[in-house]
C-alpha cells in the first residue's frame, strides 16, 4: 500500500465490510487523509477520502457499526472499538 507525501497511518485494524449480506473481512486503516480498507482476498482497496465524506455515524443496537455516506454511495464497517473509530474519523473531517 502506497501513501502519499506526508501521509501518515494513525490507525489500523481488522474490520468487515457489509455489502448487502455480506461480510468483507479486510484491514482498516485510517491515515491523516482517507480511509483506506484492504480486503484479505482481493487486491483492490477501497479508499475514502475525507473531503469525499458527507456524513458518518453509529448505526445498529447490539452490535455497533460505522456507516459513512459519500456522494456515490454508503459504506457499513464493523469493527472493534467503533466509537473510538468515529471519533478519530470526525476528527480529520
Amino acid at each position: 500500500m502506497e501513501l502519499e507525501k506526508d501521509e501518515l497511518i494513525m490507525w489500523k485494524r481488522g474490520a468487515n465490510l457489509k455489502r448487502g449480506y455480506l461480510k468483507i473481512p479486510g484491514t482498516l486503516f485510517i491515515t491523516n487523509r482517507k480511509l483506506i480498507f484492504k480486503p484479505l482476498l482481493a487486491n483492490k482497496m477501497l479508499k475514502i477520502k475525507f473531503a469525499d465524506i458527507k456524513e458518518i455515524k453509529i448505526i445498529g443496537n447490539v452490535f455497533k457499526k460505522m456507516k459513512i455516506a459519500t456522494n456515490e454511495r454508503e459504506y457499513i464497517f464493523l469493527t472493534k472499538n467503533i466509537k473510538e473509530v468515529v471519533h478519530l474519523v470526525k476528527s480529520f473531517l
